[in-house]
This record gives C-alpha cells, structure tokens and sequence, in this order.
C-alpha cells in the first residue's frame, strides 16, 4: 500500500506516524536532525511505506544514523580540541581532577563548573590561589568540556596574549585573530600576572576585545593567576583603563580562590647515593 501525498502531509501534521513503525520514524527524524538535516516526516513516511519496510530494517536505518552521528562528533570534537590549542598530551579533564583533598562544598563548586551552566549564563569565572594547585588543570578541563558539548575555545598563556596584542598593533578590530578573541564562546587565559605590563596600545586592544565579550552577555572568559585581580591593574598602562577592564571582567563572574600545598612533585621518586666509599682507579699514569 503506498500512501498517498496529501495523507502523508496530514499525518506529518498531526505530529505523529503510521503504526508498526512510527516510533522508530520519530527516532530517524530526530537522527538526521542531530546531523543537522532536516528531513520532513512524510519524506521518510512515504519512504517507508513504498518499499515495505519492515520493523527490523527501520532499526538498522537508525542505528546506521546513530553510528554516523557518533563519527561526526568524535571528528567534531578532535577538531575543536586541535583549534583550542589546548595542550592534548596530557589531557585534564574533570574526571581526572583530585578530588580527593576537597571539601564537600568544594566538590560542589567543581561539579558546578563541569555542568558548564556559567557558559550558557555568559559568565566569566577566575580562578586565583597558590602555584600548583590546579588552576590550570580545571581551566583546561573546562575548555575540553566545552569541546565536547561542541563549542568553540581558544586557549592562551597570558604572555601569549601579550605577544599577539604587539602583533595586532596596527592591525586592529580588522583581523581573524581579533574575531576569534571577541567572538569565541569560551576564552581561557592562563596565569594571568605572568608577563611585562601591556603599553596603550595594546591594553586598548585588550580592552576592545573583552569589552565585546561583556557585551555580547554569551561569551564567557576563564583567567587564572596566583595574584588578587586588583593586583592586575599593573598589567595597563592606565589605571582607568585598568578599572574598566576588571569591572567587565568581574560583573558576571564566578571567583574561586584556591589555597593549599602544591599538587606537583606527588610523582617525585627520590634515591640516595651512597659516595664515600670512592673506588681507586689504578692502571692510569
């Protein structure tokens, strides 16, 4: 039986399909839909009703659409991971994240973070504490979350931003760099403090590229350093200027301060030599 086209439109419209099939059919539309195709209903009803298929070959279909989907992701994901320019040897996620020495509290604030709500929220968050801590390790676990969930990142070391603000000197709004840096959905910028002060120039263009992301209320900025954010002042030239960046900065933000002994060194192995007893080297003249 072969469904005729103004019947095929009129249960599209109702929303829902013929049986046996019709819940694997809503599954096949919702498929391609996560493929970014968008499919009509009585395309893939007419489909099936024409060339007989069964319940068992709608199956297959959607498990072939679920595999192909599964691929487009694990390649979607590589690929934003590879544009992060978050480091991938050692990758830092939140699962690989010590836990261990936090409070109950504090585990809350870290799931908190690994939901990625702030990001939907356009929230900034900064982290500030000790060296060693795992500042950077819960920045990037944000970041590869972020890539995941399909977002764009982009990773820096502050003196990195440092060094392409000289570059962009001259350059301005008009460059693929400066987009990226106002229009990516996260930006991490790691150990804020770390680098020489910017001159005018490039604390405006700092100041330009952050003033976006405030603006836009979608674009969320991860900092982390081991000084106060009032301390940071001393990266501008001007101290109004300054201000200016850190309000933005600090209207929508989460703050986490973090203080304790270093994570590092947890893998050290230690020896001793003994060397008193020096053995005599004979035969040489």
């Amino acid at each position: 039986m072969v469904m005729e086209d103004e019947n095929i439109e009129s249960v599209a419209a109702a929303g829902g399909f013929p049986a046996p099939n019709g819940d694997l059919m809503e599954e096949v539309c919702r498929e391609f839909r996560e493929l970014g195709v968008s499919v009509p209903g009585e395309i893939i009803c007419s489909w099936s009703l024409s060339n007989l298929v069964g319940r068992s070959e709608m199956e297959n279909v959607v498990k072939l659409l679920d595999s192909i989907r599964s691929l487009v992701h694990e390649r979607k994901v590589r690929m934003l991971r590879k544009m992060s320019r978050i480091p991938q040897v050692a990758v830092k996620t939140f699962d690989n994240y010590d836990m261990d020495r936090l409070s109950p509290s504090n585990k809350e604030v870290i799931r908190h973070l690994e939901s990625l709500d702030f990001i939907r929220l356009g929230e900034n968050v900064v982290f500030v504490g000790d060296q060693g801590t795992g500042k950077t390790h819960i920045a990037q676990a944000i970041g590869n979350k972020c890539c995941d969930m399909g977002m764009s990142v982009r990773y820096f070391k502050m003196e990195e931003i440092s060094s392409k603000l000289r570059d962009l000197v001259g350059k301005g709004a008009n460059t693929k760099l400066f987009s990226d840096l106002s229009n990516v959905q996260c930006l991490i910028i790691d150990e804020v403090g770390y680098c020489t002060s910017l001159g005018p120039d490039e604390s405006a263009l700092l100041f330009q590229i952050l003033d976006r992301r405030y603006e836009s209320g979608k674009r969320t900025t991860v900092f982390t350093s081991n000084k106060m954010p009032s301390d940071w002042r001393d990266l501008f030239s001007d101290s109004d200027l300054a201000k200016c960046v850190l309000d933005r900065i600090m209207d929508r933000c989460i703050a986490i301060e973090i203080r304790g002994s270093s994570y590092r060194g947890a893998g050290r192995r230690s020896f001793k030599l003994n060397c008193n007893n020096i053995p005599v080297i004979t035969g040489v003249k």
